[in-house]
This record gives C-alpha cells, sequence and structure tokens, in this order.
C-alpha cells in the first residue's frame, strides 16, 4: 500500500517520504526513509514534523492505532488517515486521533449500496464526506487562492461547476461566481466548520 501511495503522489507531483522497515528494492530512492516506524528519529527523518498529512498503513491495526495515537499528540493540527485491517478497529482509531479511516469492509458495502442506489461508485475513505454548495455571497468574486477554504474549515475544493455546466477542476486563480457551485471534500467536523462559516 505504501508503494501504491508513493506512485500516486508521485504522479502528481505531491512531495512526500514513505517510511520503510526493509531495505526493499524501490523505484525511486528518494522518497523511502529506510527504519522501524516506532522509532522517533525515523518518523522525525521522514518529516512528520512539518508534514500537513500523514497515512498509516500497515497490516498490524494494533500498530496503527499506536501510530496514530503517537502522530496525534506530536501533531494535533495534522491529518491522519489510518488503515484498518479488521472492521472493529475502526472506531478504535477514530478514538486514537485518525481524521480519515480506511477500512475495506465498509468501503465495499457503501460502493454496492451506490451502485444500487444510483448505478455508479464513489469510493471514499470512511468518515470523508462530498458535497456541493452554491458559492458562498462571501466567496463569490474571490478567488480559490485567497479564500483560504482549507486553513479555515479543513475542507478542499475538488472541482467548481458552472451554472448549467458540468464540473471542472478549479482554477485556484480566477474568480469565483455567484452562480456557480463548489464541490468540496472533508470529513464531517470540515463540513460542520464550513457551514458554520458560510451560513
Amino acid at each position: 500500500m505504501g508503494r501504491a501511495t508513493s506512485r500516486a503522489l508521485s504522479a502528481d507531483g505531491i512531495e512526500h517520504q514513505v517510511v520503510e522497515r526493509e531495505h526493499v528494492k524501490v523505484p525511486d530512492g528518494a522518497h523511502w526513509v529506510f527504519g522501524d516506524a516506532t522509532d522517533p528519529e525515523v518518523l522525525n527523518s521522514a518529516g512528520l514534523d512539518t508534514a500537513s498529512s500523514v497515512a498509516i498503513t500497515t497490516h498490524d491495526d494494533d500498530l496503527n492505532v499506536y501510530l496514530t495515537l503517537y502522530c496525534r499528540a506530536k501533531r494535533p493540527d495534522i491529518k491522519i488517515l489510518s488503515r484498518s485491517t479488521h472492521e472493529q478497529n475502526v472506531a478504535t482509531l477514530r478514538l486514537a486521533g485518525a481524521n480519515f479511516v480506511m477500512s475495506y469492509v465498509p468501503m465495499e458495502a457503501n460502493a454496492i449500496f451506490d451502485v444500487v442506489r444510483h448505478g455508479s461508485v464513489l469510493s471514499l475513505v470512511e468518515g470523508l464526506e462530498v458535497f456541493t454548495v452554491r458559492v458562498p455571497r462571501e466567496l463569490a468574486g474571490r478567488s480559490i487562492a485567497d479564500c483560504n477554504l482549507r486553513r479555515e474549515t479543513g475542507c478542499n475544493v475538488l472541482a467548481v461547476r458552472a451554472a448549467g455546466g458540468a464540473a471542472a477542476p478549479p482554477d485556484i486563480r480566477a474568480s469565483l461566481r455567484a452562480d456557480s457551485e463548489l464541490v468540496l471534500i472533508g470529513d464531517r467536523e470540515d463540513e460542520r466548520r464550513f457551514f458554520a462559516r458560510y451560513r
């Protein structure tokens, strides 16, 4: 999972580090830190102090809970995505401080439900919401870059849908039109903050 995550991040040009216990052959050594993730020095060398988010993807749920607790204690502001191999550990990981928990059983169940209900699949990690809103009055005429939505609410803009048009990747420098819609992604608390800020 770590390798797949690294490939996806590299394809999008996103700076990242992967902590790997075994010295395995990897395509790009620049993104890899070899060592035990339970060692604070290893996490520090991987950039935990400055990272905006961390993905915890081991096969061991107990280890994932420990790493989630550690990262949350060290960085109260960081976004944590944690993997849960067993569904019964999802709640524990959330209590440990994970913002998002990726658990295959609920994801597969949600995917089946979406196919039955809509005929299409949108698979997201548990706790992550995608919602669409009309551009708030306060944001009309401003660019996404100037709005600081992520800092103020925790939400990220996935797309902008012009009136009568299709959703398209956002141009963060373009002015938002009052008759357009934003497609936003965030957890339930991020969504609550958005609607509290932009009623």
